[in-house]
């Protein structure tokens, strides 16, 4: 499964791929920005992924300039209340202070407010991490609050404060790419194994018209969510 808008990919993390991410994450300029900092085996790895790999999680790869950067989620979902938790990490640096993170931020939002229907987002930032505290306040996510005794800040997102903070963002972010407002969803054979129904079912596709073409056994669906 693919996400395509604003330039930027965010393709479905799948075990091939796992091995690269621990690399990363346990990289000593990654990991003391995590809460759990501890070294990651690779069996410590493939047991985390067997408990994420379903549809209540969705870890994304991030493409940019042809390049795997980083790590971006919306991950215990709970589909009764529509709340949800999301989190990014860059592995290349040379992309820390590019549009990257922005844009991948805002099609991930596009998405879980979009298709998903979600409600609430919540993340958890370490309070001496000011750039991505402040990064996260610009697209809408608000402080819950004092940190708690590991340091650890809480902060809320909601669809309402995403829309209403990132109006210019979004038109920055088009400007940035071709100027299409769509966002393009890529489904392959092996999305339909209960993952891709779960999204069609909470998706109001009376309210998000759509249109679907096929590559191959590829089905590509592109909405219109909303204006900047």
């Amino acid at each position: 499964m693919k996400l395509q808008k604003y330039g930027i990919t965010l393709e479905r993390l799948y075990e091939k791929d796992i091995e690269m991410v621990r690399q990363y994450r346990n990289s000593p300029e990654i990991r003391r920005y995590m809460h759990f900092q501890q070294h990651i085996t690779k069996k410590m790895q493939r047991q985390w992924y067997q408990s994420i790999d379903n549809h209540s999680n969705y870890y994304f790869i991030i493409h940019y300039d042809n390049q795997k950067i980083g790590l971006i989620n919306i991950k215990n979902i709970d589909w009764v209340n529509n709340t949800s938790e999301s989190g990014l990490f860059l592995w290349d640096w040379r992309y820390v202070d590019s549009p990257a993170p922005l844009l991948a931020s805002l099609l991930l939002s596009e998405y879980g407010f979009g298709f998903l229907q979600g409600v609430k987002s919540f993340i958890r930032i370490l309070q001496d991490n000011k750039k991505a505290i402040d990064f996260n306040k610009n697209i809408g996510f608000e402080a819950i609050g004092p940190p708690d005794y590991n340091g650890l800040q809480y902060f809320l997102q909601t669809k309402e404060s995403f829309l209403n903070k990132t109006t210019k963002l979004r038109k920055y972010a088009l400007a940035l790419s071709d100027g299409d407002p769509h966002l393009y969803l890529h489904v392959e054979p092996h999305d339909y194994t209960g993952l891709a129904q779960m999204f069609f079912k909470y998706m109001d596709m009376a309210q998000h018209p759509f249109e679907m073409k096929k590559e191959g056994d590829t089905e590509i669906y592109s909405f219109l969510f909303w204006n900047p």
